[in-house]
């Protein structure tokens, strides 16, 4: 278990566009728990089973509305494939959550083509 260091996260995330793939599992779920609460402008979630999806968004959105401090992160329920997505979106600086060892030797290569690298 690793306890997030949400101070660290918070600067690294005020104002950026957050994306989570595998956003309605365990360790995604988690992960937007934590993000939403260094307030990202923008909380992308990329999961390919719908229920999952919307399950994650109503419990985040519920986060918000019964926050003591206000939120304003936008949430973005995406059912689609990341590089459809995630291209429009993504600026440099931004930072790219993906979940399962299949990611990184499959998800990086395609979203470096869509982004032209």
């Amino acid at each position: 278990h690793v306890t997030p260091n949400l101070l660290m996260m918070a600067k690294k995330n005020a104002s950026k566009v957050v994306l989570v793939t595998g956003a309605g599992g365990s360790i995604g779920s988690e992960l937007c728990r934590e993000i939403l609460k260094t307030v990202p402008a923008k909380l992308l979630l990329v999961e390919l089973n719908e229920f999952a999806l919307y399950s994650i968004e109503q419990e985040l959105l519920s986060k918000m509305q019964t926050a003591q401090t206000p939120v304003s992160t936008q949430i973005v329920p995406l059912l689609a494939d990341v590089p459809a997505v995630l291209v429009p979106d993504l600026r440099p600086g931004d930072m790219v959550i993906t979940m399962g060892a299949g990611d990184i030797t499959t998800l990086g290569p395609r979203l470096l083509e869509a982004l032209g690298g």
